[in-house]
């Protein structure tokens, strides 16, 4: 395991789903959340309280299609749902 450093600001939030929201870093100062987006392991979705970096994922969102990374390289389809929000099918 490797030590990490949970960053919730000002906030002590939870989503509706009941999981803790915050912005992990390791020792070296990686921002995880920022890498697993930009590797295309995970959605740039904004998530109030706090959206100070929506613009930092979305980017890094772009960069991951743009170069067909991890969910963006054909591995599975994704779809829109109603409330705009994407979500990852298996591709058959």
């Amino acid at each position: 395991g490797r030590a990490f450093y949970l960053n919730q600001g000002f906030f002590n939030a939870k989503d509706i789903y009941d999981r803790w929201l915050g912005f992990v870093y390791l020792e070296d100062g990686t921002f995880v959340n920022l890498e697993l987006v930009k590797q295309g392991y995970a959605f740039a979705y904004p998530y109030p309280p706090d959206v100070s970096k929506s613009d930092e994922f979305r980017q890094a969102e772009t960069y991951a299609r743009d170069n067909k990374l991890g969910l963006w390289g054909g591995i599975c389809s994704i779809t829109k749902l109603k409330g705009g929000r994407e979500q990852t099918n298996p591709v058959n």
